[in-house]
């Protein structure tokens, strides 16, 4: 029997498959890209309970997406120390800077300019669900790291 959080995930990783079919076929690959970039930082805040995160780590395949970002935003990129090195970190000098990149992800809702639905954190209960974020991230890392290494002609 499925439960709501494997529901949730198939029902999400479901978009995300979708959105990447569509980019390959159409070229159009930031919006699959910023998407992706959006719901990292917003899990990881979650997992956090700190919506004023200032620093994050991400999947190596995002690096070129955050890198012209973060140089409009005052955002330093630097090497994960730890051992894994298909990494980066994000940081920003202040609140003020990171919700101005924010700013950039909540035009993209606001505007229906994601690439695939919003994930369900929540999965019906009044607080979210950090296994299932953590989850997410994991996964979602995968997909990203794997499109960065075979490139987005070769993900089917």
């Amino acid at each position: 029997m499925t439960t709501p959080f494997d529901q949730a995930k198939i029902n999400f990783f479901q978009g995300v498959n979708i959105a990447i079919e569509i980019a390959n076929e159409s070229g159009v690959v930031a919006p699959v890209r910023f998407t992706f970039l959006a719901d990292m930082m917003q899990i990881q805040c979650l997992c956090n309970d700190n919506t004023n995160l200032l620093e994050f780590t991400l999947p190596e395949g995002l690096y070129s997406t955050v890198k012209d970002i973060a140089t409009h935003s005052g955002a330093e990129i630097t090497v994960d120390d730890t051992k894994e090195k298909d990494r980066f970190i994000l940081k920003f000098p202040s609140t003020d800077d990171q919700d101005e990149f924010i700013k950039l992800f909540e035009m993209m809702s606001f505007h229906g300019k994601r690439a695939y639905p919003t994930p369900d954190l929540y999965i019906g209960q009044s607080n979210i669900n950090k296994d299932f974020c953590r989850e997410l991230l994991v996964t979602l890392e995968e997909v990203i790291q794997k499109l960065h290494e075979n490139g987005w002609q070769n993900i089917r």
